[in-house]
């Protein structure tokens, strides 16, 4: 339960002929991870026979998928049977690729010359208030300029041309009141281009072109809407193609996927001219299963046998099912290794507390929890939504400590009730349960920073406990520093208050000092004897990652200022209760109130998710956790 599945490394050997239906076999099942053959004589094993055709019309047919519409009902992912032969003679049989090629290289063209013919268009819309022919201006010694200028500029450009002998320039009505669309013509010699850059006019380039622009815009409409006609045909043509050839494409490209895998997994395995042997590991509680599947189809020709395994095996998480939330968390870090401890569980326990403490509000609770359903309502299984389920199981305990801390949308609850008209004699555990329990996070700083501290102090002991289970089967030496660790923390509790502030943190009824001392003593020997004098260097660090947990008081005191004294004071104490008289600007300035409180909500949410993960998977994971772990990825039909 605390650790991953166990797993068991096995080794096949039997005969090459039977090589095509085993591999089939343990594709179908699904039980085992094939692994590269390390370490034997035999040679490196070839891919099946058929996989050079295999792989020719997989490439065929996903070609032929990719330009084929998809058509409604048909699954891509469901399992076929058909088998490998009759799929080869199918592909045989499906000869539209030609057609296809050629239907794609037209619409190819048709869409640029559409694209083309619309720039043109474009262009020429900016001179449609000329009336003027342009293939009457063509001459070898005249050069025509068209294009648009301001209308305040075209007496000056009018002005400036007069100077230029032989020089005509014809005006027309711009696409804007403020523009002119314009020709001018002179002799090339002249060169007037420089002129009319001079005076911002803005050449318009629309090609070479016969008759007016109003004609130009005529005809390129119409040849779009031939154009656009033609491709209509053609898309017409692949639906009537992809409506007869589709669901069988898939179908075929399903079959030729699997048989490509198993072509390939083969290399993984080797062999001799007449045997084969491959590894591989799958669960231990499936050994015999597989054993007795691959006994019933093959008889004695397959021989199937444990073996210790020296590569790394891989991992599967394996935690009852409330808990797969957390292994989310726990790969989006990264994998145990095989052997590790999986902390999907413990995460469970220690992620929603310190996110509660953070967010310790019941209000806010009550919206991250109603945020977090409706992001897990809209969205598909993926990152957002595995957050979004962690912070809905978070809000539970995030109401709790708003309970413990009297905070209910930055109101105690005695002050809440009023404003809504009830009496009540205090906070909510004075009212329900009869209990006199208060601690203000607003008020009761100092301690609040030393229960976050303390609470750091058991969550990185939890962690170097987990760390002493782990090493204790590889080194009992370094085993031993881990609660070597957990001394020297339990003894800063009980020395540091006493000698830096003169007081007690636990009120214990022994000598504190004394106590301390000797814990710290031994705990440091027991670090020293497995680090050497490099652990003395680590202390100063592991005190660190204690008051690193003052984050948690931290964020929750930032977010209580936000809520109390900002939104509820300065709002809706300031301006919304003055106005009560004023329906309008009361219910105005509540409805401001509720949204910066979302607003505020979802902020906390937020950082409490960063800082609780990052005190888990860096103070904690530090003391016990390796990771680099691979999933377990066994050969098999379903999909990943």
């Amino acid at each position: 339960m605390f650790r991953p599945a166990k797993m068991q490394k096995i080794r096949v050997i039997g005969m090459r002929r039977d090589e095509p239906a085993l591999i089939s076999s343990l594709h179908t099942l699904g039980l085992l991870e094939i692994r590269k053959v390390e370490g034997e004589e035999a040679g490196r094993e070839n891919p099946l026979h058929v996989y050079q055709i295999v792989s020719e019309q997989l490439t065929r047919i996903r070609g032929i998928k990719n330009l084929l519409e998809k058509q409604p009902g048909e699954k891509e992912n469901h399992k076929s049977e058909m088998p490998l032969e009759q799929a080869i003679a199918e592909c045989g049989k499906i000869k539209i690729d030609a057609r296809l090629r050629e239907l794609e290289a037209e619409r190819e063209r048709i869409e640029e010359r559409i694209d083309s013919l619309a720039e043109k268009k474009e262009k020429l819309a900016k001179l449609a208030g000329l009336d003027v022919d342009f293939g009457k201006l063509e001459a070898e010694t005249i050069e025509c300029h068209a294009g648009i200028v301001k209308r305040k500029k075209y007496e000056i450009l009018k002005g400036a041309l007069a100077k230029t002998k032989n020089t005509c320039m014809m005006k027309g009505r711009g696409q804007t009141a403020a523009d002119f669309a314009c020709v001018v013509c002179a002799p090339k010699k002249e060169n007037v281009k420089g002129t009319l850059e001079a005076h911002g006019f803005e050449f318009v380039q629309a090609g070479k072109i016969a008759g007016t622009p109003l004609e130009n815009i005529a005809i390129a409409e119409e040849e779009i809407h031939k154009q656009k006609k033609r491709l209509a045909e053609i898309g017409k043509e692949y639906e009537v193609i992809s409506k007869e050839y589709y669901g069988k494409i898939i179908e075929i490209d399903k079959v030729l996927k699997i048989w490509e895998a198993r072509c390939t997994a083969v290399s993984d395995f080797r062999a001799t001219e007449e045997t084969f042997i491959l590894h591989g590991w799958l669960l231990e509680k499936n050994y015999w299963k597989l054993h007795e599947e691959l006994k019933r189809r093959f008889g004695g020709r397959i021989f199937v046998s444990r073996i210790k395994g020296k590569d790394e095996p891989p991992t599967l998480l394996a935690n009852p099912k409330p808990f797969s939330p957390f292994e989310f968390l726990v790969e989006f870090f990264s994998l145990p290794r095989a052997r590790e401890i999986d902390p999907s569980m413990i995460l469970a326990l220690t992620f929603p507390i310190l996110y509660g403490m953070m967010v310790g509000d019941v209000g806010y609770g009550i919206i991250s929890l109603l945020l977090a359903g409706m992001i897990i309502a809209k969205t598909k299984p993926g990152m957002l939504r595995g957050f979004a389920v962690l912070w809905a199981i978070a809000s539970i305990p995030s109401m709790i400590f708003g309970i413990l801390f009297d905070e209910w949308f930055g109101f105690t609850f005695k002050t809440l009730m009023e404003e809504m008209g009830v009496h009540v004699g205090g906070s909510f555990l004075v009212v329900v349960f009869g209990s006199a329990f208060h601690l203000s996070r607003l008020h009761d700083i100092g301690t609040l920073l030393l229960i976050t501290i303390l609470v750091g102090v058991l969550h990185l002991s939890l962690g170097l406990f987990l760390g002493f289970v782990n090493e204790w089967g590889h080194s009992k030496t370094h085993a031993m520093a881990k609660l070597g660790w957990i001394g020297i923390l339990a003894s800063g509790l009980l020395l540091v208050p006493h000698l830096m502030f003169s007081a007690s943190l636990l009120a214990l009824p022994i000598d504190e000092v004394l106590a301390g001392g000797i814990i710290f003593a031994v705990s440091l020997l027991l670090v020293v004897r497995a680090d050497g004098i490099m652990g003395v260097f680590e202390i100063p660090g592991i005190a660190g990652n204690a008051l690193s947990y003052a984050r948690i008081a931290a964020v929750g005191i930032a977010g209580v200022v936000v809520a109390e004294a900002i939104i509820n004071k300065l709002l809706f104490e300031g301006v919304a209760l003055p106005n009560r008289a004023n329906p309008f600007v009361f219910f105005l300035v509540c409805a401001v109130v509720l949204l910066l409180h979302i607003a505020n909500t979802f902020l906390a949410m937020f950082e409490s998710l960063v800082q609780g993960a990052r005190l888990n998977l860096v103070e904690f994971y530090g003391k016990f956790f390796h990771g680099g772990g691979k999933k377990f990825s066994p050969f098999s039909m379903e999909e990943k």
